[in-house]
This record gives C-alpha cells, sequence and structure tokens, in this order.
C-alpha cells in the first residue's frame, strides 16, 4: 500500500491536467487579447499623429508662404484649389536684392498633395510638398484673410484610415 501512494504523489491526475491546461488556455488567451488590443489602439494612435503632423505642417507653411511681408495683397490671385502669388525673393540676381517671381499653392488632387511651386536662384520651378494625405483643399479670398477647408487622411498603408477636417484663415499684412 505504500508504493501505491508514493506512485500517485509524483504526478498529476488526470482531473488535475485538465484543470492546469483549462486555465493555461485562458491565461493565454488573457493576455493574447490585452496585446491585440493594445495593439489596435497604438495603431489608432500612430495613424491620428501622423494626420495632426501633416495639418500642423500645413498651417505652418501655408502661414508663413502668405503671410510673408513680401508677399503683397495686390499680388495674389485665389482659385478653388490654387493660391497664386506674385513675391518677392530676397536674392540679387541682376544688382536687385528682391526680385518679384511667381508663386503657387495648389491642390494635387492626384497625388493628394499640397504643393508649393516657386523660382529657384537659378530661374529654375521648384517644388516643395506643404502636406500629404490631403483628400480635399479649397481655397478662398475674403477682405485681408485666406481661408482654407481641407480634408486630411492618413496615407501610409498599414495605418487605419483616420479623417480629419481643418478651417482656418491666414490674414495678410
Amino acid at each position: 500500500m505504500i508504493r501505491n501512494s508514493e506512485a500517485r504523489s509524483r504526478g498529476l491526475t488526470m482531473t488535475e491536467m485538465l484543470v492546469v491546461m483549462a486555465l493555461s488556455f485562458i491565461v493565454v488567451s488573457v493576455v493574447l487579447i490585452v496585446g491585440n488590443v493594445a495593439a489596435r489602439e497604438i495603431r489608432k494612435i500612430n495613424a491620428n499623429m501622423e494626420v495632426n503632423e501633416e495639418i500642423s505642417r500645413f498651417q505652418l507653411s501655408l502661414k508663413q508662404i502668405v503671410t510673408r511681408s513680401w508677399t503683397g495683397l495686390g499680388d495674389i490671385e485665389v482659385e478653388n484649389t490654387t493660391i497664386g502669388m506674385l513675391t518677392s525673393v530676397p536674392y540679387a540676381r541682376k544688382n536687385e536684392i528682391y526680385e518679384q517671381t511667381p508663386a503657387t499653392v495648389t491642390f494635387d488632387q492626384v497625388r493628394n498633395e499640397v504643393v508649393y511651386s516657386f523660382h529657384d536662384q537659378n530661374n529654375v520651378v521648384s517644388t516643395d510638398v506643404l502636406a500629404k494625405g490631403v483628400l480635399d483643399c479649397r481655397f478662398k479670398y475674403e477682405s485681408v484673410f485666406l481661408t482654407y477647408d481641407a480634408t486630411f487622411s492618413t496615407y501610409s498603408e498599414d495605418m487605419p484610415v483616420v479623417i480629419k477636417n481643418v478651417k482656418g484663415a491666414v490674414r495678410f499684412y
């Protein structure tokens, strides 16, 4: 009899094994679910940050371009998706300190970008992307303000879709 009880105390019974396996399954399932939810939330946060970064870049760049002291009120034309302006750029090409040159801010519907085009010192048209992931962008000229209404979305393929609309105005000086 002593041998029989010693043999039983060495291992787990079938019931104990099933209980241990069930508890292990529950713990692993909870860890996987929490990890999945955390990963999904992190992706949402990253998508929000991506859109907010593009909105900030757009607003700051547009304000800097339009409110420069050398962009005048009479030198600007605004269409639905384009701002055309004559700017005086601070470089001397022909013994002048400032030169007037055309520049445009345009919403490119094909690439979903807002692009700034200008002439550089060599009189070559250069472009700079002000914002990516722009679904729609409309400009309007009112009195001394340039207003905009733009819709931004995530542009990275692995990000969840986040869409934000921003409206604002830039004052001419």
